[in-house]
Formats: C-alpha cells, sequence, structure tokens
C-alpha cells in the first residue's frame, strides 16, 4: 500500500474518547512550519554570544550538531578555566534562555500548536526542547524527584507532551553532544527492560500483545512505553545518522514486534529530497516516507488527514 494511503487510514483510527491511535513525534521542523524558523547554527551562535564563549563554528551544522555543541563546550571550558562538566552547565541555561525567548508558550507559534493539539493525542513526544506547544497551563508528572527524559511528562488537558531530549524547564535535562548522547542509551536500555518486565506481568493477566500494549498505553511509565508499541509519524524531524539513540530504540522496537502479527507503523514525513537520502536505512529500518515535493502541501495533506474525524 502506498505511504500516504497507509497513513491516512491510521489517522482515522481513534480510541472510544476520540483520541488519535497515532503518535506524533515532532523536531525542529515543526517549529519552523509554525512560524519560528531559527537554525541550528544560529540557536548555537545566541548561546555563545550569551555565554562569552569564542569558538569558528561553521555556518552549516546539518549533521553535525552534537560536534558543534561539544566544540562549544571545550571552548568555554577553557575560556573559564572551569571542567567541562561546569561549563556545559551554563551553557545549558543560557541555551533554555534562549529558547524560551525564541518560541515562549504564547508567542508566533502558539495558532500553529492550537491547531496541531486540536486533533487529539493522547500523547506528543518533541525532540525540541521548547515550550511552544504548551498553549495552555500544563502540570509536570513524575518530575518531584527530578526530572527524568524518559519518565516525566507535562500533562496538558487529555495530552501528554514527552520530552526525551529535555525541557527549558529543566535546563540540566537537555540532552546535547556526544556525552549525553551516549549516557541516553543507558537511560533508554532501562526504560526498555522497564517495558519488557511490564509485558511479562500482563501476559499472565491478559491474552494478546494488543491488549497488553493497549493496557501499558494507558498508563505508560515512560515515553518508551508509549513508542514501543504505539503507530509513529515522525513530524519536522529529519532522521540523520547523528541520531543515532533514536535509531537504537526503533531497531529495539523493531525487534519488540519481530514475532508480533499485529501493525504498528512508522511514518516519517519529509520532503522528497531528504527522503532520497534516507530512503535506504528507512527501507532497512521499515520506516514509511511520506513525501512531499513543497512544505505547503505537504504539511496540509498531513494536518487534513490527522484532523479527519
Amino acid at each position: 500500500m502506498d505511504a500516504w494511503r497507509s497513513f491516512e487510514r491510521w489517522a482515522h483510527k481513534r480510541d472510544k474518547h476520540g483520541q488519535h491511535a497515532l503518535v506524533p513525534l515532532i523536531g525542529a521542523g515543526f517549529n519552523a512550519q509554525a512560524g519560528v524558523r531559527k537554525s541550528w547554527a544560529e540557536l548555537l551562535q545566541d548561546v555563545e554570544r550569551s555565554a562569552g564563549s569564542c569558538v569558528d563554528l561553521p555556518s552549516e551544522l546539518v549533521g553535525n550538531t552534537t560536534l558543534a555543541w561539544e566544540a562549544l563546550v571545550l571552548a568555554s571550558s577553557v575560556a573559564s578555566r572551569k571542567s567541562p562538566s561546569v561549563a556545559e552547565k551554563r551553557l545549558l541555561r543560557a541555551m533554555a534562555s534562549e529558547l524560551d525567548r525564541a518560541y515562549p508558550p504564547d508567542g508566533a507559534t502558539r495558532a500553529f500548536a492550537e491547531r496541531f493539539l486540536a486533533m487529539r493525542f493522547s500523547d506528543v513526544i518533541s525532540f525540541n526542547f521548547d515550550r511552544a506547544l504548551h498553549v495552555q497551563a500544563a502540570a509536570w508528572m513524575r518530575a518531584k524527584q527530578g526530572f527524568s527524559t524518559t519518565k516525566s511528562y507535562a500533562q496538558l488537558g487529555a495530552t501528554r507532551l514527552w520530552y526525551p531530549h529535555g525541557c527549558v524547564t529543566h535546563p540540566a535535562s537537555i540532552h546535547l553532544g556526544m556525552r549525553e548522547y551516549g549516557g541516553f542509551i543507558a537511560e533508554l536500555e532501562r526504560a526498555r527492560k522497564q517495558f519488557k518486565s511490564e509485558e511479562s506481568a500482563l501476559a499472565k493477566k491478559l491474552k494478546g500483545r494488543a491488549a497488553i500494549w493497549a493496557a501499558q498505553r494507558k498508563d505508560p511509565k515512560s515515553w518508551l512505553t508509549v513508542a514501543m508499541s504505539a503507530p509513529l509519524v515522525f513530524v519536522g524531524f529529519g532522521l540523520g545518522r547523528e541520531e543515532w539513540p533514536l535509531w537504537w530504540f526503533l531497531n529495539q522496537r523493531a525487534r519488540n514486534h519481530a514475532r508480533a502479527k499485529i501493525d504498528r507503523p512508522v511514518f516519517a514525513f519529509m520532503k522528497a529530497d531528504e527522503a532520497e537520502r534516507l530512503r535506504v536505512a528507512a527501507e532497512l529500518a521499515r520506516i514509511q516516507l511520506l513525501t512531499f515535493d513543497d512544505f505547503e502541501s505537504g504539511w496540509e495533506r498531513l494536518l487534513s488527514a490527522l484532523a479527519s474525524p
């Protein structure tokens, strides 16, 4: 079946409360479509100025963001005569401040975020750090004992907003750089083991993977619990090879689904030229590419499908 037709079929699936079966995973392209186009190069340059560091960053950082961040950390460490970990904490506070300035909850992205959330998702997983989706007061859940990028989420009405890479409300939680990405794998593995443990326990009470996964999604212990068993759609997300912790997760998910006779697809929405560069990897990872030639028509098709009753 054509990827778009398959996606549109899944976009019609909702639970008894009218919420989507699909779970969107959003990236920087979401904010760009919402009206604020701020590149990683611009953001890092703003952080550099704010923190008073000095490093000659290239203007084109696509595929090199983690390396650029590490270069910034090392330059700041040398300039401040502080350890890299201390310098990084300072840079993360500057990053959170710059993002709050660029993407405040009531800023230019609000109308688009409201339109998106009105489509009724039980879960949205944001790999952005900002609060552009916080169109109303959100209560942080499971964050009292310290923010966890796997377990904590913001409850916004009936929608859970997950932040796997951290959020500006907790600057120290932000995952940037090679060091943090390496630690993220260990964090994901702990969450995966918890998911499998719950799955085994529920298997003694419920019959069939569909029933088990539905029970886990109703009260998920982490964003990984949600994403491991739900149909997914990546939106505004480049899915570059630099995102290796995410590719690791997708591989673990595929292994968990290997013998399950249940359709839980992964879609990736992206411009045709970007999709072509990802074509072989997508084929091997069984990711269905939702391609488009221009952003305006592509986004309208996506949003129209998601808005279907």
